[in-house]
């Protein structure tokens, strides 16, 4: 089964133009990037370990930029729906852990449960995240099925 050009265009958002800015701005305004996980003020400049976790996290993003460009372009990935699943998947993970970790500096912060307190950036990586683990994942379940029914037909 091939891969939808709107798949490709709904990942091109997800995995390309949302991580340059990533890049980006894990590199040119990293308190504006803290400010979006806490509530705090985050420290200026930021503590050694956390501009580690930036620069790790900007290096995460581009590998994912190039990563997607090599499934939107190479021509043996571009239209090879078990590689797209394979990276999807792994995508999944990551986009848990994300959560797990939004999730936990609510929880630390007091503010999990008042969610009254929560501010947009809170409700645009909670929603945010989950919306795109939820796609990422409808995608590799409609790839299953039809794949499988597709090996059934042929066997």
């Amino acid at each position: 089964m091939s891969v939808s050009v709107f798949s490709r265009v709904l990942f091109f958002v997800f995995d390309f133009l949302m991580p340059l800015g990533g890049v980006v701005g894990h590199f040119a305004d990293p308190q504006t990037i803290l400010s979006g996980f806490t509530s705090k003020a985050p420290l200026t400049p930021p503590a050694i370990e956390t501009q580690v976790l930036l620069d790790g996290m900007a290096g995460w993003y581009a590998g994912l930029m190039a990563m997607h460009l090599y499934l939107q372009f190479s021509s043996r990935a571009k239209h090879d729906r078990s590689i797209w699943n394979l990276v999807m998947v792994n995508l999944i993970l990551v986009d848990l852990g994300m959560l797990v970790g939004f999730t936990r500096a609510l929880l630390a912060e007091g503010r999990l449960y008042e969610v009254n307190t929560w501010r947009s950036q809170d409700y645009a990586n909670i929603v945010g995240y989950t919306v795109i683990a939820l796609v990422r994942l409808s995608f590799v379940l409609s790839g299953s099925s039809s794949s499988s029914s597709h090996n059934k037909k042929t066997a």
